[in-house]
């Protein structure tokens, strides 16, 4: 069975209507994430990366509290939103979306995750908007954001996304297989 038909049936299982992009096995550190500046480095353009990556606190989501930390190879898949998800803002969905895809075997990436997976996979972010809802942090406003891996024109940006906006059909949610998670 040739690699398409595989997403096609993996996409027919989670009921999506279209294949997952992408379905890669990565490294993770799990190192705290380094400072604006060197995230700079590792995206490869100045003025790339939101304020929210300054070195403040991340809270897990409830569905990532008890995932393992340790430095190791980790299974990922970028998948699309669920129809009856699309448009609904993020704080009313996140308990809902993260059941379904727990059924499945999978829980959101956590902000460290993401900024691996954007570092290996930098493609797919000129493809779609990456959500990785596993772990949020306070803006400069108070807001609860969450990890976001999108593109422009030739640069690569890892930015927050406020819970209060909605998930439009642009956006793909970052997951990480629960095989990882502690018991």
């Amino acid at each position: 069975m040739g690699l398409s038909a595989v997403m096609e049936r993996i996409a027919d299982y989670m009921g999506l209507t279209a294949p997952p992009l992408a379905s890669c096995r990565l490294h993770v550190s799990y190192a705290k994430l380094p400072g604006v500046a060197a995230l700079e480095k590792k995206f490869l353009s100045k003025e790339s990366i939101f304020v929210l990556f300054d070195g403040r606190t991340w809270e897990r989501h409830s569905s990532c509290a008890k995932i393992d930390q340790t430095p190791g190879e980790r299974d990922f898949l970028v998948a699309e939103i669920p129809a009856e998800f699309l448009g609904k803002r993020i704080d009313t969905i996140e308990e809902a979306l993260a059941e379904h895809f727990d059924r499945l075997g999978y829980h959101f990436a956590i902000e460290t995750e993401a900024v691996e997976f954007g570092h290996a996979q930098p493609e797919l972010q000129h493809t779609n908007w990456i959500c990785a809802l596993g772990s949020s942090a306070l803006n400069d406003y108070g807001g609860r954001c969450v990890t976001m891996l999108r593109a422009r024109v030739r640069v690569r940006i890892l930015r927050d996304c406020w819970v209060g906006y909605g998930l439009g059909d642009n956006v793909r949610l970052l997951l990480v297989r629960n095989e990882a998670l502690a018991l």
